[in-house]
């Protein structure tokens, strides 16, 4: 009569090598015994106690062992990284320019690291901070536009709504008298309402002022705010010239408002004038964004543009460019534009 074979594989497997069968020929003899005397059942049961007993009292016995050399491996490690963290100390101090190198690398190390990890996190991990921004595309990144190719694609596009933009290297301002240089971008009027921002205080852009003599509203940073209006609330209706020409401000951005630049103090309306073929079709450096409608994707916007891109090469007065000029064009998600750039 043999004992149950699942807890004999136990018994056999929590025994030592060396004590293994002894230990096991022994409990097989008592089970032997007990079966005869009181029944399988009760034999059965005692058996797997001391399967039981002996899985967890070896394993313990091997810890209890393990545990004082542990502890002295632990304390011998302490005093090993102790010393030779005197030794380097010594050495630095023995060696000052030896110091203000490895210090220099660094303060420079920590500061690459966070600084890309800062822009990798607002740019990548973060959402855009605008409304469902997954449907927001740049319009052909790598390439400049004219004005008025832009204007053409903002009267004529149904898969979605354009607006143009335009960065600025730098303006002459006049605050309270003071003149000071301050970074500017020209936006179309409904740049802020295809991104879906709304103004801290005051109003955007109306649809009208980028035509001449309308376009003289100016749409001022937070920081610029602050630093230079002391956060007046009566902000709006204050005059500011900007590069001679009088203008008014309307408005303040929200926080963290960052397109097309994060540095830039001022937005103003780009100038759509058809009226005047040079700066129409003659001025470049135009970019456009985009959000697209409901049911579309970009490919349909693609196709699109590019069906248009024909339409506005022939009506330029200036000059026809080539059948091919617009072929490289491409449509890309924001983000993946903001990354790129």
């Amino acid at each position: 009569m043999n004992p149950p074979r699942s807890w004999r594989a136990l018994l056999r497997r929590a025994v030592p090598t060396a004590d293994r069968n002894v230990v096991v020929e022994e409990l097989d003899l008592l089970y032997q015994m007990k079966a005869e005397l009181g029944g399988r059942r009760g034999a059965d049961a005692w058996y797997r106690r001391e399967a039981i007993a002996f899985a967890l009292t070896v394993p313990l016995a091997r810890l209890r062992q393990f545990i004082p050399m542990q502890e002295n491996s632990m304390k011998d490690w302490a005093s090993d990284i102790a010393r030779e963290t005197r030794q380097a100390v010594r050495s630095l101090v023995t060696q000052p320019g030896v110091t203000a190198v490895c210090l220099a690398a660094l303060v420079l190390g920590i500061g690459a690291n966070t600084l890309i990890f800062s822009v990798v996190d607002h740019v990548v991990l973060r959402p855009l901070p605008y409304h469902q921004p997954d449907e927001l595309v740049d319009v052909w990144p790598s390439l400049f536009m004219l004005r008025g190719e832009v204007g053409v694609f903002e009267d004529n596009v149904s898969t979605a709504r354009v607006g143009a933009y335009q960065r600025t290297t730098g303006i002459n301002a006049i605050i309270d008298g003071a003149s000071r240089r301050l970074n500017a971008n020209q936006v179309a009027p409904e740049l802020l309402d295809i991104l879906g921002v709304q103004p801290l205080l005051g109003r955007g852009f109306l649809a009208e002022e980028d035509q001449v003599g309308r376009n003289t509203g100016a749409l001022i940073s937070p920081g610029l705010w602050v630093a230079d209006y002391g956060s007046d609330a009566e902000v709006t209706g204050t005059p500011l010239v900007l590069d001679g020409v009088p203008h008014e401000i309307i408005g303040v951005l929200p926080a963290g408002f960052a397109f097309p630049d994060s540095d830039q103090d001022v937005l103003v309306p780009i100038l759509m004038d058809a009226g005047n073929p040079g700066i129409y079709w003659g001025s470049g450096g135009s970019r456009a964004v985009a959000r697209l409608n409901a049911g579309f994707a970009a490919t349909q916007l693609h196709d699109e543009l590019q069906r248009l891109s024909e339409e506005t090469r022939l009506m330029n007065p200036l000059w026809t460019p080539n059948e091919d000029f617009r072929a490289s064009g491409t449509i890309v998600p924001l983000r993946d534009a903001m990354v790129q750039n």
